[in-house]
């Protein structure tokens, strides 16, 4: 908040409600989640297709054990999947209200 504190002053000033205010940076921060949210399906695609990938590679049992070493099974379940996924929702809900606790709190020193 404090380098959009700026933003907020301006928009403030020039007449904006705090409800508009509060969410157009919503809609950012939603943008943010979105991407993370990428980011999730190119992990949980990374961990499908671990294995295949290791035996792609010239895997022998050497580089199979040496992977299981460094990353375990290289495998989720579908609890994984849907924890994987959980996390995401739950961090992108708390960038949101965070985001909007923020700029409601600039905005009241200006009340």
């Amino acid at each position: 908040m404090a380098t959009n504190r700026e933003i907020i002053e301006v928009l403030h000033f020039v007449g904006a409600n705090d409800r508009f205010i509060s969410s157009e940076f919503e809609r950012q921060v939603r943008a943010w989640g979105q991407g993370g949210l990428v980011g999730a399906i190119a992990a949980a695609i990374t961990f499908l297709l671990m294995p295949l990938l290791v035996s792609l590679l010239g895997g022998g049992a050497v580089t199979e054990a040496e992977t299981r070493r460094l990353l375990g099974s290289g495998e989720l379940d579908i609890g994984g999947y849907f924890l994987l996924a959980l996390i995401v929702v739950v961090v992108a809900a708390l960038c949101m209200v965070t985001s909007r606790l923020g700029v409601f709190r600039v905005l009241k020193t200006y009340a």
